[in-house]
């Protein structure tokens, strides 16, 4: 517990770490969306079965066209396969397969996202604040896998693994990167807000971290303490076999998500314009807020050679 939550009472301390989500449903903002999945994703279909219905449908239903921008994006690998094939690389993985469901969900919420390599602003704004640029090199930025931007901010960042990944180390380590990067464009967007409006009062930032077929959906704000809460989860189908109930699952946590992103943006498109004075003081308290770290080294400890020979000297991995 942070030295800030521990100098609070008990109900106080209840309170700060209370997290509230926005009220919209998706029946609310789509509704033929029930009906739709009723029609297309009948209980226990194939890719098959998934794929003939949608040609029943009216393929200029902005619904229609996300689920079937879904299915054609897994249309190469079921050509050949009844499962996704092993070994598929991070941007096959992710591009074609988990980004289709969550970049479609935020096209239909008209959130634009872009992928691959991404520069992260905010990391780049907190590595490079203090900098002499003209006499000093620019530190780089991390990259993120995918995005969604509205103007000049990043409300939401994505983190993947390939579909074929075995390593707890690589899970662990793009969780850690998503949560600092998740801060720093907390950090990054409250600077920006403050210049001319008052900041919403839950500004909030998202993100996902993918790791073979499960992604999961995170989102961060600030109540005296930066709070990290997983708000969704999706598991990617894989193979043709029982394809429609596992699509179902996931393009109703991707809409659930972009609606919260929806919501967030409403927010801020509402916030009232702010003085000079006002500005200051908001500043001074971005000021105040803690910076993150630089991000640590993992140490390599090389072991000596036995002085018997070559067939005894050790190979150092990190």
């Amino acid at each position: 517990m942070s030295s800030f939550m521990s100098s609070l009472s008990s109900q106080n301390r209840s309170r700060a770490a209370r997290i509230t989500f926005p009220s919209a449903v998706i029946q609310q903002k789509w509704p033929d969306f029930q009906a739709l999945c009723e029609r297309v994703f009948k209980e226990g279909a194939a890719y098959e079965d998934v794929r003939q219905a949608l040609r029943k449908e009216d393929s200029g239903d902005p619904l229609v066209a996300y689920i079937l921008s879904i299915v054609l994006s897994y249309h190469h690998f079921f050509t050949f396969h009844d499962v996704l094939p092993h070994g598929l690389n991070e941007r096959e993985g992710f591009g074609y397969c988990t980004w289709a469901f969550i970049r479609g969900a935020m096209t239909l919420a008209r959130i634009e996202g872009r992928s691959f390599e991404m520069p992260v602003v905010g990391v780049s704004e907190r590595k490079n604040t203090g900098r002499v640029l003209l006499a000093e090199r620019q530190a780089h930025p991390h990259m993120a896998d995918g995005a969604a931007v509205h103007g000049t901010d990043q409300i939401y960042l994505a983190e993947a693994a390939s579909l074929s990944a075995n390593r707890d180390e690589k899970r662990h380590a793009d969780l850690f990167k998503l949560k600092r990067d998740m801060k720093d464009s907390w950090i990054s967007q409250m600077r920006e807000i403050i210049t001319t409006t008052l900041p919403p009062s839950r500004l909030t930032v998202f993100g996902s971290a993918s790791y073979r077929h499960e992604t999961s959906f995170f989102a961060m704000d600030f109540a005296g303490v930066f709070r990290l809460c997983q708000i969704g989860a999706m598991i990617i189908p894989t193979k043709q076999a029982n394809f429609a109930n596992s699509m179902r699952s996931c393009v109703t946590a991707c809409l659930d998500f972009v609606l919260m992103m929806s919501e967030q943006l409403n927010e801020r498109q509402a916030c009232k314009t702010i003085t000079y004075k006002e500005r200051l003081e908001l500043e001074e308290a971005c000021d105040a807020l803690p910076t993150t770290s630089s991000t640590p080294v993992k140490e390599i400890k090389k072991r000596k050679a036995h002085k018997q020979g070559p067939r005894d000297q050790v190979i150092c991995r990190a």
